[in-house]
């Protein structure tokens, strides 16, 4: 019962996700998914073996959205975003890639 537990609280660590306290910056890029169910979404996995691919490491990643308001219309974004956190320093790899920085939200005056 206790290993049970232990390697229940060992898994939640390792795959606990993305979190704000954790090191490097979050980038992220359209996931490629289009209202009415068109266009082809592209999957966390494939985008950051994109990221790899270019000497990047990913650190943790998250599906997400853009959070903007978008007309009711087929064919177009979604604004569904898969968003990685990478090393500060790797941020010109990412870019270079097209992937964009998320900047933190700023609080209200």
């Amino acid at each position: 019962m206790k290993l049970r537990f232990l390697l229940t609280i060992l898994a939640l660590i390792v795959v606990g996700g993305v979190h704000a306290d954790q090191p490097g910056i979050e980038v992220f890029k359209l996931d490629g998914t289009l209202q009415c169910g068109m266009g082809s979404e592209f999957l966390l996995d494939e985008m950051a073996a994109e990221l790899r691919a270019a000497g990047v490491v990913v650190l943790a990643s998250r599906k997400g959205t853009d959070g903007l308001m978008r007309a009711a219309v087929c064919s177009a974004q979604t604004g569904g975003i898969n968003l990685y956190r990478i090393a500060a320093d790797q941020l010109e790899a990412a870019t270079g890639l097209g992937f964009r920085r998320l900047e933190p939200a700023k609080a209200a005056p």
